[in-house]
């Protein structure tokens, strides 16, 4: 009989303490609304900003794999230039020796023809002992 007494005073203090807070569930009724709305519209935007940025991640890395395919290719061209210019440079250095050579064997000419200035083509060709 205790327990039936116990009940009933149970259910008749939650029936005061319902009256008491009925008055408040409207509001947090509404309240838990619109926090779960909010929620909502967080949760999309998470999701809008983490598809925005993976969308621009993908485009940077699609143009940084385009300029470095393009700095590749500028490389292998200063490579082939460079070896071109170094080719060049040598070339020069051949060409400048050839050059001064030439100038050399002209100097000598020269001054063979000073020399033999007045002597008939065997006179000079006996100075050099060739028939």
């Amino acid at each position: 009989m205790f327990q039936f007494q116990a009940d009933k005073q149970d259910k008749s203090r939650l029936k005061e303490l319902r009256g008491q807070l009925e008055p408040f569930f409207p509001g947090i009724k509404e309240q838990h609304e619109e926090v779960k709305k909010q929620l909502e519209m967080l949760r999309n935007q998470r999701e809008e900003i983490e598809s925005a940025d993976q969308e621009e991640l993908r485009l940077v890395r699609e143009e940084i794999s385009i300029v470095s395919e393009g700095l590749e290719t500028r490389r292998a061209e200063m490579q082939i230039k460079e070896r071109e210019a170094a080719e060049l440079a040598s070339q020069e250095a051949e060409l400048r020796k050839q050059i001064e050579e030439c100038g050399v064997k002209i100097t000598r000419a020269e001054r063979v023809k000073e020399m033999n200035r007045g002597f008939e083509k065997n006179e000079v060709e006996g100075f050099r002992g060739t028939p």
